[in-house]
C-alpha cells in the first residue's frame, strides 16, 4: 500500500497532476520481536514512552538522553516491544552524533533528525526491506547512513532508498 501510494505520487508529479492523492494509508502494526530481534537495550532509560496498541512508541528523550552523543534505540521496554517512534523524537538534539536503529523500528519518519546539527552517523542494523522511509529523512541534518555490508546493495538500489544512495557506507 505504501509503495502504491508513493508510485502514484511520483506518476502524478511526472504528469503535472496537482490533485490530491486520496489513498488512505493504514497503520502498519509491527510484529512482536522474536528472540533474534531482541537487541541492545542499553539506552532504554534515555527515552520517554507512550503506550500504543501492542507495545510502546518512543515519544522523546529524557534529560539523560538529550546529553548523550550516541543512542541505540531500544527493542523492548517493560517487557513489551518498542514499535514506533514519534516524528520529532530527535528534533534539535544538538549533542547527538550517532544513532543506531534496530530492526524492530521499521518506519523512519520524515524530519526525524531535524535540527540535529552534529549528527554524523545513522546506523541501521536491519535490511532495506525492513524499513519504510520517505523523502525527508535527512531534512535538517547532514549525516552518513551505515548499513550491514550484506545489505548495502539492497539499500543503494532500493526504490525508497535511492534518494539517499550517496550517503550509504558499510558498517565497519
Amino acid at each position: 500500500m505504501y509503495f502504491t501510494r508513493g508510485l502514484l505520487d511520483d506518476l502524478k508529479i511526472l504528469l503535472g497532476d496537482t490533485t490530491p492523492n486520496l489513498i488512505e494509508l493504514p497503520v502498519i502494526p509491527a510484529p512482536a520481536p522474536t528472540e533474534s530481534d531482541v537487541g541492545n537495550d542499553r539506552d532504554t532509560a534515555c527515552f520517554r514512552y507512550e503506550a500504543v496498541s501492542g507495545g510502546w512508541q518512543l515519544e522523546g528523550l529524557t534529560e539523560d538522553g538529550t546529553n548523550r552523543p550516541e543512542l541505540i534505540l531500544p527493542t523492548i521496554y517493560q517487557d513489551q516491544p518498542v514499535l514506533s517512534m514519534a516524528e520529532n523524537l530527535f528534533e534539535n538534539s544538538t549533542t547527538l552524533r550517532r544513532v543506531t536503529i534496530q530492526p524492530n523500528l521499521s518506519v523512519l519518519p520524515d524530519g526525524l533528525f531535524r535540527g540535529c546539527t552534529n549528527l554524523t552517523a545513522l546506523v541501521l542494523t536491519g535490511g532495506p526491506t525492513d524499513d519504510l522511509v520517505g523523502n525527508g529523512l535527512t531534512d535538517g541534518a547532514d549525516f552518513r547512513i551505515f548499513v550491514p555490508t550484506e545489505s548495502l546493495d539492497g539499500f543503494v538500489l532500493g526504490y525508497r532508498w535511492q534518494k539517499y544512495s550517496s550517503l550509504f557506507s558499510p558498517i565497519a
